[in-house]
């Protein structure tokens, strides 16, 4: 008989704006429950640390004394969880601890995804599992993206070539045709929130652009566009992933246009450059495009994919009974289950690794 595990999943993304927080049922494979989540967020001092440590080439002492601060954070996230829900942390059989990524650099076979383990197992008293970019790595992987095996099994409607596009801090797409889980193909393309969440923080001093308003009221500058379109790093061919930084090249094309037309400019590329790597590199158009992660609520670039793809449905994850917020977080739950199984948790189709079983 199959065992099921409980398993808490930790993500704190490129958005930097808190942990989100997953329990998960599950035996690592057709079986999965959602048993609840959780949001806790960061404060202002916290995040300009995040950015002063990505940003500022801080030295090591500072880096891992805010390494400790950070793993407390998630610590008192577990802990408020487990309260609020009166659960025992005896019932939890593991902890898919992420970190936060720091520094990311696959090229050159580099990944930091800072979190102290043997603290964050002290502070909850529950095993926990980390290192997983560094662990893809090691056996030739891009250590990006990691989600892709959970997205194939949450997705239960198969009946056509699917793909999910997770817009967080930098974008990402996972492809599958029916119930074949060879035809599992996923690589970052494009930016996520990270630029327009920087232009509105310098520009309008705050943390997001709510729904996209901002950049619905503004106008695509298509000169910009299209000289942004044609970067290189948006054709690279697959396995690819990329690290936020790797886009500042457009925060300085555009820093002379306004807020407004900045936002829609970056609505509308991103929708574009999902369109050439659909039409590149994948085998077959997908019929459906479900989109997660925290940019599925901006309306602008909605409306923008909804436009260049008018052959496709296009579904916001929660449409179709998934919880769009937490899917990453779920994802590593999920992986850290199939990592105490000596499970595949990437491919050579989603990361490039080689077989590590």
């Amino acid at each position: 008989m199959t065992k099921n595990f409980y398993a808490i999943g930790l993500m704190s993304g490129t958005s930097a704006d808190g942990v989100d927080l997953s329990l998960i049922k599950s035996d690592g494979c057709d079986y999965i429950e959602n048993c609840g989540n959780l949001f806790y967020p960061y404060n202002k001092d916290f995040k300009q640390k995040i950015y002063h440590i990505i940003n500022n080439n801080p030295s090591l002492l500072e880096i891992k004394l805010f390494e400790n601060e950070l793993t407390e954070i998630h610590a008192q996230s577990v802990k408020k969880f487990l309260s609020d829900n009166n659960i025992l942390a005896s019932k939890i059989d593991v902890i898919g601890f992420h970190g936060h990524t720091i520094l990311h650099k696959p090229d050159l076979r580099v990944t930091w995804q800072i979190g102290n383990i043997e603290l964050l197992q002290k502070l909850t008293n529950i095993k926990v599992i980390k290192n997983f970019r560094t662990y893809d790595m090691s056996y030739g992987g891009q250590g990006a993206p990691l989600a892709p095996i959970y997205h194939f099994h949450i997705i239960k409607d198969k009946s056509c070539p699917i793909l999910l596009l997770n817009i967080g801090g930098v974008s990402n797409i996972t492809y599958f045709d029916g119930d074949n889980k060879d035809s599992l193909q996923a690589f970052d393309i494009c930016y996520g929130n990270s630029l327009s969440d920087e232009l509105v923080a310098r520009k309008c001093n705050i943390d997001f652009d709510n729904n996209g308003e901002i950049a619905m009221s503004g106008n695509v500058d298509h000169e910009i566009a299209q000289q942004i379109i044609a970067l290189d790093i948006f054709h690279k061919k697959p396995i690819k992933s990329y690290d936020k930084n790797d886009f500042n090249i457009i925060l300085d094309m555009l820093k002379n246009v306004i807020i407004e037309d900045a936002l829609a400019t970056l609505a509308f590329v991103m929708a574009n450059i999902l369109h050439i790597n659909i039409n590149k590199f994948l085998p077959k158009k997908p019929h459906k495009i479900i989109i997660a992660g925290g940019g599925r609520k901006n309306k602008a670039i909605i409306n923008q994919i909804k436009n260049i793809s008018k052959n496709n449905i296009v579904l916001d994850a929660d449409e179709i009974g998934l919880k769009g917020d937490f899917i990453e977080s779920e994802a590593f739950a999920f992986l850290a289950i199939r990592r105490m199984q000596r499970l595949s948790i990437s491919f050579e189709k989603t990361t490039g690794i080689s077989n590590c079983n």
